[in-house]
């Protein structure tokens, strides 16, 4: 069995398998988005007797629902900037950051976010946004139309980067919970409970 081989190896072993197997796992991932990405253009899933690409990632390659949505969307925004498959491959970039630039990436600027989200996390990526564009900005994106994976990628952060701060008080008193609470009696209550610590 799997286990137990592994735990029959030495620390330098198991530390050389497991770089190994990290590896493999951001290039499978990268070469997964790829599929859906080209999948999903050229609507191929319908000659698989599959309704949507929703349905072929749930069916088809026995994704979540939530797995699917996050892997679409990723591939989708890959799609547009390219460059994104081999971040991902070569682990500078994650799924999770890419939902987290997605609904700040315009043609324009593309680029240069991305490069600078490069090897961040996510809430450093977080905190990257929260400098780049002003309230006015985060207001209109809130404000427009309501998208499931903007509030997902706007997800609240704690405390500046390079600190870990888990508290209550820390995570109400951020920039994006302060100013998603100041907008959440308009339209979006979903938004402010984010917000609360669990």
């Amino acid at each position: 069995m799997l286990f137990a081989r592994v735990s029959s190896q030495q620390d330098p072993v198991i530390a050389r398998e497991a770089r190994t197997y990290s590896r493999q796992e951001s290039g499978a991932t990268a070469g997964l988005l790829a599929c859906l990405a080209v999948f999903d253009e050229r609507r191929a899933y319908r000659a698989l007797g599959y309704s949507s690409m929703l349905e072929y990632c749930q069916r088809d390659l026995s994704m979540s629902d939530d797995c699917a949505k996050k892997y679409l969307g990723a591939a989708r925004t890959a799609r547009d900037y390219p460059v994104i498959f081999d971040m991902i491959a070569d682990r500078r970039l994650s799924v999770s950051a890419v939902l987290t630039l997605r609904p700040w990436l315009e043609p324009h600027t593309a680029d240069e976010l991305i490069a600078a989200a490069a090897g961040k996390s996510r809430e450093d990526i977080d905190w990257l946004i929260a400098e780049r564009f002003p309230k006015s900005d985060m207001l209109a994106l809130e404000t427009g139309p309501w998208q499931p994976e903007n509030v997902q990628a706007l997800s609240p952060i704690s405390a500046p980067p390079g600190t870990r701060h888990h508290s209550k008080s820390a995570n109400r008193t951020s920039p994006w919970c302060r100013f998603r609470r100041a907008q959440s009696s308009r339209r979006f209550p979903p938004i402010a409970s984010r917000c609360r610590s669990p």
